[in-house]
């Protein structure tokens, strides 16, 4: 992930240690809009799909998401709910770094916020 690619060794292998590896059928949601989880997720395998859904309930597809990439660093770094809804498009995988396994590590590793927010920023800057 490119979040995690640049740092230290020692922090990574502290990461690793912190990541539960899940299993996600096809249709499962894994991040609902609106909650406030504020867990962080590394997608392994598979595919998801990000989903708005609107005052009349109606969900729309805005984005996908491949293996490799991370969600949920946004509610992570914001402590704010969920702003879309996460949902497996077939069987996937992903590693769940709970928040509150990552928050003491990352405060004791700035480099960690510091790359997690770099990324968050480009991402926001594509969709706008």
């Amino acid at each position: 992930s490119e979040i995690y690619r640049s740092l230290p060794a020692e922090l990574m292998i502290a990461l690793t240690h912190l990541m539960c590896d899940v299993h996600v059928p096809a249709g499962a949601t894994i991040i609902q809009q609106g909650s406030a989880n504020d867990d962080v997720y590394i997608i392994t395998g598979g595919a998801f799909e990000v989903l708005l859904v609107d005052d009349a309930g109606e969900a729309r597809r805005v984005a996908t998401i491949q293996p490799g990439e991370v969600v949920g660093e946004m509610a992570f770094l914001t402590g704010e709910p969920r702003s879309a809804s996460i949902r497996a498009t077939v069987a996937s995988r992903c590693l769940v770094l709970r928040a509150a396994d990552l928050k003491p590590l990352a405060f004791e590793n700035p480099a960690l916020l510091l790359r997690m927010s770099s990324v968050l920023i480009r991402r926001l800057r594509r969709s706008a």
